[in-house]
């Protein structure tokens, strides 16, 4: 496995990459590049040839809203982007794990590397409805219904999901 930080000499992949989502494809195609509210990584094959996968990392917070009263419940690492080269999914190793479960592996290590540096209590994840069971078939939970957090216009009618930090240390 070979995770890389996004970088420019990386773009002819980034424009052959195709995880079945015109969003998720849009945003590492037009904005991977730019975006200064989270860091990409790509996972790319050993040859350099093919781009197997990426996450986008970013930063949040999670609220508990009682009573018409909203207080802070702990920051968060929010995987924003997380995505599977269609060709590559639903494959499994000899040890039947699948792309997407290396692919996570990985982001929790970056994760835990980060609350080495930095604090945070959770990491939150808004999933598509594909992606769902993914997430809860690795610990991940949905939010409380006392539990908010700000959210894109275009994750509106994604799942909520987030597990403590506790969980990956």
């Amino acid at each position: 496995m070979k995770v890389v930080k996004n970088d420019i000499k990386y773009k002819k992949l980034i424009e052959n990459f195709d995880c079945g989502n015109l969003s998720v494809n849009s945003f590492l195609k037009s904005n991977s590049f730019s975006d200064l509210d989270s860091t990409t990584y790509l996972w790319i094959s050993e040859d350099e040839k093919d781009l197997i996968g990426f996450y986008s990392l970013s930063v949040g917070q999670i609220n508990l809203d009682c009573l018409s009263i909203s207080s802070y419940l702990g920051g968060t690492i929010k995987i924003l982007y997380f995505a599977i080269n269609y060709k590559y999914q639903h494959k499994k190793d000899e040890e039947g794990f699948s792309f997407g479960d290396w692919l996570l592996y990985d982001c929790e290590e970056r994760i835990r590397e980060l609350h080495k540096l930095i604090g945070f209590s959770f990491i939150m994840i808004c999933s598509t409805e594909q992606g769902y069971h993914f997430y809860l078939k690795n610990d991940y939970e949905e939010f409380e219904s006392d539990m908010t957090t700000l959210v894109y216009e275009s994750d509106k009618k994604c799942y909520k999901l987030y597990k403590s930090i506790e969980d990956i240390l």
